[in-house]
C-alpha cells in the first residue's frame, strides 16, 4: 500500500467565534506532523467556548504537550493549584471569574512562580485593555480571531529557552 503524502498546510482559524477562514492560518508544515519539542509542556486552557477550548487542547496536543481545559473562570484556580500547569491559556471574558481577576490571583499566590500566562480577547480589544492585561500579569495578550501559529510560537519559544519570554514585543 503506497502512502499518500498530506499536502494540507492549513489549520482551522481558532477562537474567532466566526467562519473558518484559512488563508490567515497557514503555517510552515502540515497539522499533522508532530513536532519535536526539547521538553513537554503542562498548559491550562481556560474558555467558555467548549469548541474553541477543545480545539485549541487539540492543537497543543499535536505539538506534543499535556493539555488540560476549564470552561468556567471560577475552577481556573483550582485547577491551576493542582495541576501546576507551565503555561495558562485564559479567555478574558470568562463565567465565573474574569480572565483580569484569574491573572491578578495567580500573580498575588505565586509571585515570580506564575506560569507564562497568556491572554484571548474578543470584546477586550482595545489598547487600555491590553495595558490592562500587561498590568494584573498577563505576559501576551492576543486579540481574537487568534492565529494559532501565534500561540504555537509562544509556547515553542518557552520549551526551547527554557524560560519564559515574558513580555510581549509590543509592551
Amino acid at each position: 500500500m503506497s502512502q499518500v503524502p498530506v499536502t494540507s498546510r492549513r489549520v482551522p482559524r481558532l477562537l474567532s467565534g466566526g467562519p473558518s477562514d484559512a488563508r490567515r492560518c497557514r503555517t510552515t508544515r502540515s497539522p499533522f506532523e508532530r513536532r519535536e519539542q526539547p521538553y513537554t509542556l503542562r498548559i491550562l486552557i481556560a474558555a467558555d467556548d467548549r469548541d474553541t477550548a477543545n480545539t485549541l487542547a487539540a492543537l497543543m496536543r499535536d505539538e506534543g504537550h499535556d493539555v488540560k481545559v476549564a470552561l468556567r473562570g471560577d475552577e481556573v484556580l483550582e485547577v491551576e493549584r493542582l495541576l501546576r500547569p507551565d503555561v495558562l491559556i485564559v479567555d478574558i471574558n470568562m463565567p465565573g471569574m474574569s480572565g483580569y481577576a484569574i491573572a491578578r490571583e495567580l500573580r498575588e499566590q505565586r509571585g515570580v512562580v506564575t506560569p507564562l500566562l497568556i491572554a484571548i480577547s474578543g470584546v477586550w480589544t482595545r489598547t487600555s485593555e491590553r495595558l490592562l492585561g500587561h498590568a494584573v500579569g498577563f505576559d501576551h495578550y492576543l486579540l481574537k480571531p487568534c492565529d494559532p501559529g501565534e500561540i504555537v510560537a509562544i509556547t515553542s519559544s518557552y520549551t526551547q529557552r527554557g524560560v519564559s519570554p515574558r513580555r510581549s514585543p509590543e509592551f
